[in-house]
């Protein structure tokens, strides 16, 4: 990890987020970018929201090869995170879900369709 932050500081890419030359809409999507919009909604809102992340190969979580794919995800995370009434974290959990055709595949059929969706779910608005 510590190679991968020197290479991306080598690179320029360690202010991907903070760029100050474009706005935001003009970037390519970023975690904390879209973790950063989802908040505001929380604030703005006060209702839960969700952020769905998938990816093509889900590089480096819990990937295995397979016949069709020689990086398939294996299995998928939950992350829950609650804030108080004062907007602090209160606590948080991880789940992890199989994705093994031996599991309930179907159920979650939605985390690998192979693309990135960000969407929040109470008003499907796509950021």
């Amino acid at each position: 990890m510590l190679a991968e932050c020197q290479q991306r500081k080598a690179d320029d890419l360690i202010t991907t987020y903070y760029n100050h030359k474009k706005k935001r809409e003009q970037m390519s999507p970023h975690i904390f970018a879209i973790t950063d919009d989802v908040y505001r909604l929380i604030l703005q809102n006060r209702k839960d929201q969700s952020i769905l992340c998938t990816d093509e190969s889900g590089a480096a979580f819990g990937n295995a090869k397979t016949v069709k794919n020689d990086n398939s995800s294996r299995f998928s995370k939950f992350i829950r995170i609650n804030f108080d009434i004062s907007n602090f974290i209160t606590d948080a959990s991880i789940e992890r879900y199989s994705l093994e055709k031996s599991q309930d595949f179907n159920r979650y059929r939605c985390l690998t369709h192979g693309h990135l969706t960000i969407s929040s779910i109470d008003d499907g608005e796509e950021f």
